[in-house]
């Protein structure tokens, strides 16, 4: 039986701002810890901002930049594995959309999101790859992937990792409002609009592929864009584990529990 304890950051991240978001995000890995966590997880493009690369060009980084190594040397100063996600420097092409994961002061895996969508196929180049990593627990090591908000809309994604062994997906979004949000009612009506959409999909992505899936999001009001919160955890029977209770920042920590390989297709979703 091995326990992972995962804190799941719902929290706003403004464009550009990579010294505010790595002084927050540190404040959520010392919560994160003293909680009892093993790993935090952070919204998609949670380090840099989800932001347009033009606009925002020192929002883009390579992997060994100032920034990146501060965010991982974070993981031995707090004793917390933690993923993060930023935009990188693609030397080939458009920049991609990165989620990294870190531990004790190393990186653990770098995942580069598949499922560029087209509204974002002008910014952003797709990734290729659906790798899988060690993630060390005092009982042992979990084999984790990494997701990326519009990756929920590919089941064939899920199925990749649970082949290759995955147990736990470590599932980062920032899914963008049309519209700005002036009343508690918009706000509410963007967390029921996401929280909708994650129930269609990834309860019976968990129950197919026998996985846990955790989803961190980023929420509230950056200098142009909203985004509407919505950070789950659900089971590999597809029952939803625990959820956000609103649209507001907060850090959800959640037990997963995994004994044997669950069997992919038993169970029911909620």
């Amino acid at each position: 039986m091995t326990d992972l304890t995962v804190a799941l950051a719902q929290m706003r991240c403004e464009k550009g701002d990579w010294s505010g978001n790595l002084a927050r995000t540190a404040q959520y890995m010392a919560e994160a810890r003293t909680a009892g966590a093993h790993v935090a997880v952070f919204p998609e493009m949670g380090l840099s901002g989800y932001c347009d690369p033009a606009r925002f060009p020192d929002a883009v980084q390579t992997l060994d930049s100032p920034w990146i190594r501060q965010f991982v040397a974070l993981t031995v100063e707090h004793g917390i594995a933690a993923s993060g996600g930023f935009i990188e420097t693609n030397p080939g092409g458009k920049p991609f959309v990165t989620q990294i994961l870190a531990q004790e002061g190393h990186l653990v895996g770098v995942y580069r999101k598949n499922h560029v969508v087209d509204e974002e196929a002008e910014w952003f180049s797709p990734g290729r790859e659906t790798p899988v990593f060690p993630l060390r627990t005092p009982d042992g090591e979990v084999p984790c992937a990494l997701a990326i908000c519009a990756d929920s809309d590919r089941p064939d994604l899920f199925a990749a990792f649970a082949r290759q062994g995955a147990r736990v997906v470590l599932h980062s979004s920032a899914p963008g409002l049309y519209t700005r949000c002036s009343t508690p009612g918009d706000w509410q009506a963007g967390f029921d609009w996401y929280t909708g959409h994650v129930a269609e999909r990834l309860p019976v992505y968990a129950r197919e592929q026998g996985l846990f899936i955790v989803v961190a999001t980023q929420t509230g009001a950056t200098v142009d864009e909203d985004f509407p919160g919505g950070t789950f955890a659900f089971g590999p029977t597809g029952e939803c584990l625990a959820r956000a209770p609103d649209y507001g920042e907060t850090l959800l920590i959640i037990s997963l529990r995994l004994a044997g390989r669950h069997t992919p297709g038993a169970g029911r979703t909620s």
